[in-house]
């Protein structure tokens, strides 16, 4: 199940309409401020309508992932929507690191090539 019925309020609003006329320019470079509990929607409407990858950087692994789980419940489990999980073990330290971490961050960096 998805909430996609919620995109049509969304692109109803002008500025809505504005930032995607700006984002559809080469040389976009839109600057909006947005409530973050409106930017998983706000973010879901862009990645439908605009159809074109994005990379969306958050500042904290959780918070990463709790918008990865947002996403997904706006557009439905089926999309292509990865997550770069965060390393297990930091640079400097001697340890093994999980192989299966290292493989969903392989799959996620060669998706965006």
């Amino acid at each position: 199940m998805s909430l996609k019925g919620l995109f049509r309020a969304v692109e109803a609003t002008r500025a809505y309409r504005s930032l995607t006329g700006e984002l559809s320019s080469e040389n976009a470079s839109p600057e909006m401020t947005v409530l973050p509990a409106a930017s998983p929607l706000l973010l879901a409407c862009l990645w439908e309508q605009l159809a074109r990858p994005m990379l969306v950087i958050a500042p904290r692994p959780d918070g990463a992932r709790r918008l990865h789980g947002e996403l997904l419940t706006y557009l439905g489990q089926d999309q292509p929507l990865l997550l770069l999980p965060e390393p297990e073990v930091l640079p400097f330290e001697r340890l093994v690191s999980d192989g299966l971490t290292n493989n969903q961050r392989l799959a996620v960096l060669a998706a965006m090539n």
